[in-house]
């Protein structure tokens, strides 16, 4: 494993432990169930509506009502949990591709 495979992987489980402790904080200070849309909506009260604006512009309808409308009706901690096992995935299939004894493309 390269010095900077290894930095990737390091900041990918730093950037995935960040998220769990946003999506633990979002979770106990606020409402469990409080939405994503109504916790944007908390944080700058216009920005949903420059959010719909732009994704509609950028990608068109089909995007806003298909992706983020689904987003934005989740659990505001969702969101940053998600991201953290997705960084966990990235940073396990960064390890395993390269190499690293015991991994399964190391006995290959």
């Amino acid at each position: 494993m390269t010095p900077r495979t290894s930095i990737l992987i390091r900041s990918l489980l730093v950037a995935a432990a960040l998220c769990v402790v946003a999506a633990f904080a979002l979770a106990v200070l606020y409402s469990p169930a409080m939405r994503l849309e109504r916790f944007i909506a908390m944080m700058d009260s216009g920005a949903v509506l420059r959010m719909q604006g732009w994704v509609r512009e950028a990608w068109g309808e089909w995007a806003w009502q298909s992706v983020v409308v689904g987003l934005l009706v989740r659990p505001a901690w969702l969101l940053p949990l998600s991201l953290a096992v997705i960084l966990i995935g990235l940073a396990v299939s960064f390890r395993t591709a390269r190499g690293v004894p015991g991994s399964t493309s190391a006995k290959q």
